[in-house]
């Protein structure tokens, strides 16, 4: 099945579900879509009774209250989120069985690369924030060797210099 969200995040993630299913010649169980600020999802989570897992693309909040209510309602099933797995984890918005078979599809996983240096941030990262780190800590890392290069570029912290040298920097260090 799909929850999501019923703006550009969810209705993204909805087209490439869509995309996938087809490709697999599969029929999903059902396509439910919910506010971002969703703090109640039953008929939602009913929707996904018979389902094999559900993919659900939505905030941590909302993502959070799925995984309670699908304990509440009894279905056991695997959930697979995106970066707000993390969050809903490291933040205990969820906890316990309900997180139990909660899983992720992001962009990297800093603690589980063998790359020197994605090791050495997700050791660093740990030990001075004393949480593990998501994709969104090494995407915000990498994030600053983008704007550090794009206000070389453009000779200036001025902000309207500073966008235009956005679109043509090119950066290759960092760590993904």
């Amino acid at each position: 099945g799909f929850l999501g969200t019923n703006e550009g995040y969810g209705n993204a993630s909805l087209i490439g579900f869509k995309s996938a299913m087809q490709a697999a010649g599969l029929t999903p169980v059902g396509i439910q879509q919910y506010s971002p600020v969703a703090t109640d999802l039953t008929a939602q989570v009913l929707a996904m009774k018979g389902a094999d897992a559900v993919d659900d693309y939505g905030y941590p909040n909302p993502v959070a209250v799925q995984l309670k209510q699908f304990q509440q309602n009894g279905l056991n099933i695997p959930s697979i989120s995106g970066g707000s797995s993390f969050i809903t984890v490291q933040q205990k918005l969820a906890t316990g069985a309900a997180v139990a078979k909660l899983y992720a599809s992001t962009a990297c996983n800093p603690t589980g690369s063998t790359d020197p240096a994605m090791q050495t941030f997700a050791q660093t990262y740990q030990q001075r924030f004393n949480e593990i780190p998501g994709q969104e800590a090494a995407v915000t890392f990498d994030t600053f060797f983008v704007l550090k290069a794009a206000i070389e570029q453009a000779g200036s912290a001025d902000p309207a210099k500073v966008n235009v040298a956005l679109s043509s920097v090119n950066v290759s260090s960092g760590i993904i």
